[in-house]
């Protein structure tokens, strides 16, 4: 991707657009390790790496070194890098036929202000109250483009979405009613089980659902998919329909 000779165009939430990375990448300070002592955290270390020119951004995969000397590393983009989906029908005799349809998707992130505000703006978290991890206090402790991390997950995840029964009535059974032909379809749909996350929590703070994104013009005009936060969005409901075939 190129911005025509600029080096960056930032977005929201430690968004950018960066040559050489994906549309509405993560970057923050990334903290890897500190010393803690009753809850505090000191000695914060955070990763390194080469400099993108132009840039305070890395691409990461450095030692450790203090964190206001620290780039800010990237950490993904909310566009995923696969997904798909797998359906399969089976036939039993000629009258019955089910089908049941399975989504995955993976390889991005997103921030989740839900997770986030557990540490950043309640601090009812467990994992905040208690005081014992040293990564969470050392993001605390930090400068603000690191509190990106503490709400930043990986929202892959695999899902049953669909299963289906259709039972066909036969011609015969079609005349007994005064109709040719006759079917009828239930059909339960949405977020029926999801089997895999790529991450379901951080720092002990549990994911409501991977699949929830923002799309549209909320978050200052985002082209559809660039939205990189989750807030005050509700899973996808369950659907159970049942539909009538009919041929007079």
């Amino acid at each position: 991707m190129s911005l025509g000779g600029t080096s960056r165009i930032p977005l929201l939430f430690n968004q950018f657009h960066v040559p050489g990375y994906p549309l509405a990448s993560f970057f923050y300070r990334k903290v890897v390790s500190a010393d803690l002592s009753n809850g505090v955290a000191t000695n914060v270390k955070c990763e390194s790496g080469a400099l993108i020119p132009g840039t305070n951004f890395s691409g990461g995969g450095g030692a450790p070194v203090a964190c206001a000397q620290a780039p800010e590393v990237y950490a993904g983009s909310p566009l995923p890098r696969w997904q798909g989906s797998t359906a399969l029908t089976v036939s039993v005799g000629n009258n019955l036929q089910f089908y049941t349809n399975v989504e995955y998707i993976g390889g991005h992130v997103q921030r989740n202000s839900e997770v986030a505000a557990a540490w950043a703006t309640f601090g009812n978290g467990k994992a905040w109250l208690e005081k014992t991890d040293p990564i969470l206090m050392g993001i605390a402790a930090n400068t603000f483009d690191s509190r990106a991390q503490w709400g930043v997950l990986r929202m892959g995840y695999a899902r049953l979405r669909e299963m289906a029964g259709t039972y066909t009535m036969s011609p015969r059974m079609a005349q007994r009613f005064g109709v040719s032909q006759a079917a009828a379809t239930l059909a339960w749909s949405g977020n029926i089980s999801t089997f895999w996350r790529s991450q379901p929590e951080l720092f002990g703070r549990h994911l409501t659902d991977p699949s929830i994104r923002e799309n549209g013009n909320f978050r200052a005009g985002y082209p559809e998919g660039l939205a990189g936060n989750q807030q005050d969005a509700w899973p996808t409901m369950q659907r159970l329909q049942l539909t009538l075939r009919i041929v007079p």
